[in-house]
């Protein structure tokens, strides 16, 4: 019975080294054939080359660098751009800090008191609804912070219109802040800070109002636009809606727009 059992034991292993173990052994050299090549080019693609400044260097190492002075040279265009598109310092300070709410309360009717100033030296009409449409606390916010920044959005885009020569801001709201996504299950990149606002005005009022929008205190006026505030963001126009006033008026033209701030979190 045992050399039985031995005789099939011995039987069964010649049957898988002849059949399994062979056959594997030839796929296994048959796949060694395409690595050793590969290695061989990878071996090859380290030899020394000489770039244009007369410096032996391997390619692999060359490349590396390009990447890097790539990585750096965009760094330095994002920190560039969120300098472009940001907020003054002073509100950029003032959002980083932990909100307190009566220093944005008492910071929110110093601006309406100027805007009334303004409006009063100007000989513009301001409807009660645009000091009731500045950016407000409520207990749901989830970025309080962001109040600041949506505070200077209204507030200049209000002033800027009177610096502009329009005649009558018939009202402001400012609209809740819209994420800024760079995928759709990723966090929020930034924010954006959108304020609609009714107003009245000459036509030659109203252009000089839409081109002053994206100009900084620094940059460059066209010809007819007003001195820009120091704390005005860069202000993008999302929506326009364009009309005449009366017919009496055939000069005048009726504006809704909604104009939008961005803040992009530091990375």
């Amino acid at each position: 019975m045992v050399q039985r059992i031995l005789l099939l034991g011995g039987l069964f292993l010649a049957l898988f080294y002849a059949l399994v173990f062979l056959p594997l052994c030839e796929r296994v050299s048959a796949l060694e054939l395409p690595v050793g090549q590969s290695w061989a080019n990878l071996l090859r693609t380290r030899l020394v080359g000489t770039t244009a400044d007369g410096l032996n260097t391997s390619p692999l190492d060359l490349h590396l660098r390009e990447l890097e002075l790539a990585a750096a040279r965009l760094g330095t265009l994002s920190n560039t751009l969120a300098v472009r598109l940001g907020f003054s310092s002073a509100t950029e300070a003032k959002m980083r800090r932990s909100f307190q709410l009566v220093d944005y309360q008492n910071e929110r009717q110093l601006r309406q008191e100027e805007l009334l100033a303004s409006a009063a030296a100007a000989g513009v009409t301001v409807s009660p609804q645009v000091w009731n449409g500045y950016p407000e606390y409520s207990t749901d916010m989830a970025n309080p912070e962001l109040l600041w920044g949506h505070l200077t959005v209204a507030h200049e885009s209000a002033m800027l219109a009177i610096r502009c020569g329009i005649t009558n801001l018939a009202s402001l709201n400012a609209r809740p802040p819209r994420p800024i996504l760079q995928s759709e299950a990723g966090k929020p990149i930034g924010f954006e800070m959108p304020v609609t606002i009714n107003a009245t005005g000459p036509w030659q009022a109203v252009k000089r109002f839409l081109a002053s929008l994206p100009v900084r205190q620094g940059d460059p006026l066209p010809l007819g636009l007003p001195e820009i505030s120091p704390n005005k963001p860069v202000l993008y126009l999302d929506r326009i809606l364009l009309r005449k006033d009366v017919p009496e008026k055939p000069e005048s033209a009726r504006i809704e727009v909604r104009i939008t701030g961005v803040r992009f979190f530091n990375p």
